[in-house]
C-alpha cells in the first residue's frame, strides 16, 4: 500500500531526486487530495510513522474544510468552540439529495480524520496528548451530528466508548454505548445502519467479556454474525466467528 501511494505521490508532483525532469503534474480536485492524504496517513500510522501520520491527517482535514490545532492553546480555544458555539450552529441536510450526497462524504472523511488523531494521541501517555486525542473525539462526535446520519452517530458513539475504555473513564466508557443503543433503533432501515448496528453489538460483545458476563457475551457475538451474514453474505461468517472464538474459549 505505501508502495503504491509513494508512486501516486510522484505523479501528483511531489519532490523526487530526480527534479530535473519535467514532469507534468496529474490535477485532482481537493476532495480527491483530502483522501489521498487520509489514506496514506493510515498507512503510515500502521507502519509507526506516528509524526507523518499526524501531519497528513491535519492536511487532509484542513483541505475538508475542518482544522485541527496544533498548540495546548489552540485546543483549549477549539474546544471551547466545540463545547459550546459549534452545537449552536448545525446545519440542516440540504434537500438536494445530490448536493447532500457530497456533504455526506466530506462527513465521512472528516471522521475518518479525526478518528485517526485521537488513535494517535492515544498512543502518546501524556497529559498533552490527552487533551488532543479528547478535542478529536468532540470533534468527530459534533461531525457525525452535523448532518443527522443516524448510522454514522452510532458508529462514532461506538468509537468513542472504546476510547474511554481504553483511558479507563467507565461512567463516559458505559454513557457512550447507552446512546449509541438509542440512537440505532433509527438505524434498521438501511444496509448501513444495519453495519452501524452490528458495530455496535460487536463492541458490547467485547465489553460484557472484559467485564466478566461470557454468556451475554456470547449471545451479542451471535447475534452479530446473524446480521453480518443477513447484510453481507456469507464472506463475514468466519471474521465475525473468529471473534467470538475467545468468549466460547473462556466459557469452556
Amino acid at each position: 500500500a505505501f508502495f503504491y501511494l509513494r508512486k501516486a505521490s510522484s505523479l501528483l508532483g511531489q519532490p523526487s531526486a530526480f527534479s530535473f525532469l519535467k514532469k507534468h503534474k496529474v490535477k485532482i480536485c481537493q476532495f480527491e487530495e483530502a483522501t489521498f492524504c487520509r489514506l496514506l496517513s493510515e498507512v503510515c500510522f500502521n507502519m509507526g510513522h506516528i509524526t507523518l501520520a499526524k501531519k497528513l491527517a491535519r492536511k487532509a482535514l484542513r483541505l475538508l474544510k475542518r482544522n485541527f490545532p496544533w498548540t495546548w492553546f489552540g485546543v483549549l480555544f477549539q474546544t471551547f468552540l466545540e463545547k459550546y458555539w459549534h452545537p449552536c450552529t448545525l446545519s440542516q441536510p440540504p434537500n438536494n439529495p445530490s448536493e447532500n450526497k457530497k456533504n455526506l462524504a466530506v462527513l465521512q472523511q472528516q471522521l475518518h480524520c479525526l478518528s485517526l488523531l485521537w488513535q494517535l494521541y492515544n498512543l502518546e501517555a501524556t497529559a498533552s496528548s490527552y487533551r488532543f486525542a479528547c478535542l478529536a473525539t468532540l470533534m468527530q462526535k459534533n461531525s457525525a451530528e452535523e448532518f443527522a446520519n443516524e448510522a454514522q452517530v452510532v458508529s462514532t458513539y461506538v468509537e468513542l466508548s472504546q476510547f474511554s475504555q481504553s483511558m479507563g473513564i467507565k461512567d463516559k466508557w458505559l454513557h457512550c454505548e447507552q446512546m449509541a443503543i438509542q440512537k440505532s433503533s433509527l438505524c434498521w432501515f438501511s444496509r448501513e445502519g444495519l453495519l452501524a448496528t452490528a458495530q455496535l453489538m460487536q463492541a458490547l460483545a467485547y465489553t460484557k467479556l472484559c467485564l466478566g458476563h461470557l454468556d451475554f457475551s456470547i449471545k451479542l457475538d451471535l447475534a452479530c454474525v446473524s446480521m453480518y451474514w443477513r447484510v453481507s453474505g456469507r464472506s463475514f461468517l468466519r471474521v465475525m466467528m473468529s471473534l467470538a472464538w475467545p468468549a466460547f474459549t473462556l466459557l469452556a
